[in-house]
């Protein structure tokens, strides 16, 4: 600013009467100190913004930043759109590329230099360079990598709570938005990785580097992996660990309140065949729902009030002890017993019986509804004891259980020439009891009822019993399909519950369950020191529980 009284009362005449060389009394437009300068100085310095500046580092500074939004509409004339249109344009024609350190002559250069220079395409592929960042990092900030120092985290996070208002940029809204515009109108994708370009560039670098389309296909960066992992957390896998559950559910709860995405309704795997299954029933003209009231806070996968009953359809994987929503031992049982107080019959039922035995879990439940195919009486059938071929080919067909590799002695009911119903003898697979037998199987034909089929294949049984010297037949009921009532029926007399029991399952490939006794120490060649279960965990099997059991026992009359 031309201070004119000043210049009248000092020099005794204006700004316009002075010469080029007299030096006028000026004031800073930015800070408001005075000061002289020639009149030509100031013409030429005022030529773009008409304001005086002291000549300070700041004051310079915002006079410059407003000369050069003026003419290029940016503070700073490298970062406005004039002149990256201009280097871009110069880049395309000189290097066939928008930006030099993109272009192929760049890393040709770069490659030549490190290569002369330390034998080497990159710089961290020599370790002498690796060796010197790390010390010298560990130096100045006690940590080999200063992206893992706090003072380096903290910075990122104050930054991008300036700017963003969360703690990391891809937390924001906006940015991810910005993200998925900007690989739209540059790769025709929401993402980089999704286009065909990103997948041949990493299949053909690791062809280059590792002689395999994938690093996980190299055996000696899969044990550098394993060997890493174990070194840093003491697992061969980090999902293992407890700080990578512990973080993963806590981020799961923030973003969706369930601990794991996959726990939401719209991602739940056995959803579809939860409601294929709902659906099959009410074609028969029930009303089966999920519901959430009976239990309370427990959800009944498929109930139908007016029948009395409900499924919990168990996908194995995501019943197991280590799955994102982890099923403790009592949790079917504790759900079967309150079913049970409220006079509902649940029926359990893992994805792995219903994959593999489809019909005959289907003529199950239909049998709890009173549906059948067939039905027959069995005073027009006929008991002839069959061998353990037959028994076993016919409970592999019928049986959810499958064979019984047990059985002594076998009965089957005979329609005809067709076997309709079996059931079978045998001794305990631990306990020598020579006075008392084993009740395994009593099956019939899927889709067919036998009225009075039980009583009399049990009456057989009973027979047997007596011309051997038998003082009592011992049978359990699974409380996963069975309440029981057949041998109620019987005459049987309950003699106990038993807690859940166990099956393991491979996380890794969760196709079926696998039998307790198959993982026990001394089949599983278990090395010394180590449990059963700390063995199993290790080789990636986890337990999955049922419901329980309940013994039932008869007593042989004379």
């Amino acid at each position: 600013m031309i201070l004119e009284e000043f210049n009248l009362q000092k020099l005794g005449k204006s700004y316009e009467q002075c010469g080029n060389r007299t030096k006028i009394y000026v004031k800073c437009d930015y800070c408001g100190i005075e000061f002289m300068r020639e009149k030509r100085q100031i013409a030429v310095s005022n030529k773009i913004i008409n304001k005086d500046s002291c000549g300070s580092k700041s004051c310079t500074k915002k006079k410059k930043e407003e000369g050069s939004i003026k003419l290029y509409g940016s503070t700073n004339y490298f970062t406005s759109n004039s002149f990256i249109e201009k280097s871009k344009a110069k880049n395309l024609k000189k290097y066939g590329s928008e930006k030099y350190f993109s272009s192929k002559d760049f890393f040709e250069k770069r490659k030549k230099s490190l290569l002369e220079k330390y034998g080497v395409e990159s710089p961290l592929q020599c370790e002498e360079i690796k060796e010197k960042q790390k010390n010298t990092c560990l130096k100045i900030y006690g940590k080999k990598n200063f992206a893992k120092t706090d003072l380096h985290l903290e910075k990122i996070k104050k930054k991008s709570i300036e700017k963003y208002g969360c703690q990391y940029p891809m937390q924001s809204n906006e940015v991810k938005k910005k993200r998925d515009e900007t690989c739209q109108k540059k790769y025709g994708k929401k993402s980089f990785v999704q286009t065909e370009e990103y997948w041949s560039q990493r299949i053909n670098t690791c062809l280059e580097r590792y002689g395999v389309e994938h690093p996980h296909q190299n055996e000696s960066i899969r044990k550098k992996m394993v060997e890493t992992l174990i070194e840093k957390y003491g697992v061969d896998c980090f999902s293992k660990h407890e700080s990578f559950k512990k973080k993963y559910q806590e981020t799961c709860m923030d973003r969706y309140g369930v601990k794991s995405p996959l726990c939401l309704p719209e991602n739940r795997p056995n959803l579809k065949q939860q409601n294929e299954i709902r659906d099959w029933l009410n074609s028969f003209g029930h009303n089966f729902n999920n519901d959430f009231s009976v239990l309370e806070n427990r959800e009944l996968d498929i109930y139908d009030k007016d029948q009395n009953l409900a499924i919990e359809f168990c996908g194995i994987f995501w019943h197991a002890e280590d799955s994102f929503s982890p099923k403790t031992r009592s949790y079917h049982h504790d759900k079967w017993k309150r079913c049970r107080e409220k006079g509902i019959q649940l029926l359990t039922i893992f994805d792995d019986e219903w994959n593999s035995k489809n019909d005959i879990c289907k003529s199950m439940i239909l049998s709890k509804l009173g549906i059948f195919e067939k039905r027959i009486q069995a005073r027009r059938c006929a008991i002839k004891e069959i061998n353990k071929k037959e028994m076993g080919d016919f409970c592999e067909a019928h049986h959810l259980q499958g064979a019984n590799k047990l059985s002594h002695v076998c009965f089957g009911l005979f329609d005809g020439e067709e076997l309709v119903g079996v059931v079978d003898l045998g001794r305990h697979h631990r306990k020598k009891d020579n006075n008392s037998v084993i009740l395994t199987r009593l099956c019939f034909k899927t889709g067919l009822q036998v009225v009075g089929g039980s009583g009399k294949l049990f009456k057989s049984c009973s027979d047997w019993c007596r011309e051997n010297g038998m003082k009592k037949i011992i049978s359990w009921s699974d409380n996963r399909y069975s309440n029981g009532s057949v041998y109620e029926r019987l005459g049987f007399k309950k003699a106990g519950e038993l807690p859940p029991d166990y099956h393991y399952v491979n996380m890794k490939n969760p196709k079926r369950r696998i039998s307790k006794q198959s993982q026990s120490k001394k089949n599983s060649e278990c090395p010394q020191g180590m449990t059963e279960l700390e063995w199993a965990n290790q080789r990636g099997l986890s337990r999955i529980w049922d419901c329980g059991k309940i013994r039932w026992e008869f007593e042989i009359s004379p």
